[in-house]
């Protein structure tokens, strides 16, 4: 492992008394919960008539289909209620992005009795990339999560839907990768901070954060509005990974999350650099809150593919074993209320005494 760094009470410390064979089917935070569930997938599309906004939502959700303990993911696999309901995770994809099927964090999650709810930002998808969108898709997309609630609550309570009575409407989690783990961070409470972004960017010239390039039409968005509050009030916990964003958040932006927190980054990350972004978000955040830095790791780690670099997918699995097992942790401990799963965040990955902050190595990285 690199040279250890103490940084204001954060500590990076190597993964220690679970370094065995890590696989996502045998996740060692849930070695004393009940059996894993097997995975239903389906897709819905949401139009937000209001907005024109058109969003395609991928859905995963424990089933009955299948022998127990199949690893298969069963399309329309009729719901499995023996369990529910179950928290809700909604999931915001990054920039010019997509949702994968079979996307490791989402079967994982669903397979430990949780329903998760992605659906694509339209215009900022891998297929429609509207550049030109940009700024309107920084308040676009935390609206696009609170609408997809809206409608998974809705079709909750609708007896002719297949989510009927699966969904647990206090219990709800929002998480995301990259300009998702941004979104993540409104919508569970932080505000951008028009005045902020200014000051940010004077020390930007040359827009190395892309949304320093648009403060003109970001102000045109909201004119006379410094402050921009899109948070969700029904989130009950949050996890962003490789989240950016603090140059308009800043500590007064961050200190308005009141939800159990976990910031998730890479060490290599020079997109949003731990430095800069997710240890400062950690400081200021004043919630229930716990910091994981993967040694070795990238802004690309957290994607499905490693962002398609095909020669680091075997390295890219090991951080998935460890970012499944930190997250499953979290959901269980704050979103189903089940320590005996959520003691994996002690016994799994040590703490620093008395700081709910911890970081892992990946089984790559060595002692």
């Amino acid at each position: 492992m690199p040279k250890r760094s103490v940084l204001a009470m954060i500590a990076l410390v190597a993964s220690a008394g679970c370094r065995h064979d890590r696989q996502l089917t045998d996740n060692p935070a849930c070695v004393s919960c009940p059996a894993p569930y097997n995975v239903g997938f389906h897709q819905l599309t949401f139009v937000d008539t209001s907005r024109g906004r058109t969003l395609k939502t991928s859905i995963w959700y424990p089933t009955t289909a299948g022998a127990q303990g199949s690893s298969q993911e069963f399309e329309d696999g009729a719901p499995d209620a023996s369990g529910g309901p179950y928290p809700l995770i909604l999931s915001s994809h990054g920039a010019c992005g997509d949702v994968p099927r079979g996307w490791f964090l989402a079967r994982e999650w669903a397979r430990r009795g949780f329903v998760i709810a992605a659906p694509e930002h339209e215009k900022d998808t891998r297929y429609d990339c509207d550049l030109s969108s940009r700024a309107m898709m920084q308040f676009a997309r935390p609206l696009d999560m609170s609408f997809v609630l809206d409608q998974m609550l809705f079709l909750n309570v609708d007896a002719s839907s297949f989510l009927y009575g699966l969904v647990a409407p206090d219990a709800i989690g929002m998480s995301g990768g990259s300009f998702g783990g941004h979104t993540t961070l409104i919508v569970a409470g932080a505000t951008p901070n028009l005045d902020h972004l200014a000051e940010y960017c004077e020390g930007d010239p040359a827009c190395n954060w892309d949304i320093c390039c648009m403060q003109d039409q970001l102000q045109q968005l909201y004119p006379g509005q410094r402050i921009i509050d899109l948070s969700d009030p029904r989130i009950t916990a949050a996890l962003p990974m490789v989240a950016d964003g603090y140059g308009w958040l800043q500590e007064d932006g961050m200190a308005k999350i009141k939800v159990p927190i976990m910031f998730m980054g890479g060490q290599n990350d020079t997109i949003a650099p731990p430095a800069t972004q997710q240890i400062p978000m950690y400081a200021a955040t004043v919630s229930t809150k716990y910091l994981l830095i993967l040694s070795g790791a990238e802004h690309s780690t957290y994607g499905d593919a490693c962002g398609y670099d095909f020669d680091r997918l075997s390295t890219c699995s090991e951080f998935h074993a460890e970012i499944a097992l930190a997250s499953t942790a979290f959901w269980m401990r704050h979103l189903r209320k089940n320590e005996a799963c959520g003691a994996a965040l002690e016994t799994c990955v040590p703490t620093v005494p008395d700081v709910d902050t911890f970081a892992a190595a990946a089984s790559s990285a060595g002692p």
